[in-house]
């Protein structure tokens, strides 16, 4: 062996070297990344469910459950006329047309569903199609528990109008 030979030798060794860490590295940050995300995403209020172009969940976050009371597993069985309230098993659908034909834009979206227990609550999001997105190809719904705010809402608006049927009817 020359001595040229040996140093080719060795920087080829080195370039090899600093390919595995560097590539170490990446690989790190990727999984790095991915812990933080699916962290974000698991650890969040709502619902975040993401689904492909035939409407097959893909993902569909572990917030899910303790707002509807059912596994991901159960969702997977349970049709839409058992989990949709009647008043919107049409609507969905229309919504999920509406996102279709409008890739990218934001399609707000309010409706009930029956939780595991049998009553219903009410859901309120946004639909988005981003399956023209590269790298993304996805439908993407965020959505989020508001019977609270809801029940509260309709309170306030029925002793609006128990109010306004009072002074209506005051010969004052």
């Amino acid at each position: 062996w020359s001595v040229e030979a040996v140093k080719l030798s060795e920087n080829r060794f080195l370039g090899f070297v600093k390919d595995i860490t560097e590539s170490k590295k990446a690989l790190e940050t990727i999984e790095n990344n991915d812990k933080y995300f699916r962290a974000l995403v698991e650890n969040n209020e709502g619902i975040i469910t993401v689904l492909d172009e035939n409407l097959k969940t893909l993902f569909r976050s572990t917030s899910s459950e303790r707002i509807t009371g059912y596994s991901k597993q159960e969702l997977t069985e349970i049709s839409d006329s058992e989990y949709f309230h009647p008043d919107y098993i049409e609507y969905v659908n229309q919504k999920m047309k509406e996102t279709f034909e409008n890739p990218g834009v934001l399609n707000p979206i309010q409706f009930q569903v029956k939780h595991k227990k049998g009553h219903y609550i009410w859901i309120k999001g946004v639909l988005t199609n981003l399956l023209s997105e590269d790298g993304v190809r996805l439908i993407i719904a965020n959505l989020r528990d508001i019977t609270e705010s809801k029940i509260a809402q309709d309170k306030i608006e029925q002793s609006e109008k128990r109010f306004r049927a009072l002074v209506e009817n005051n010969d004052g």
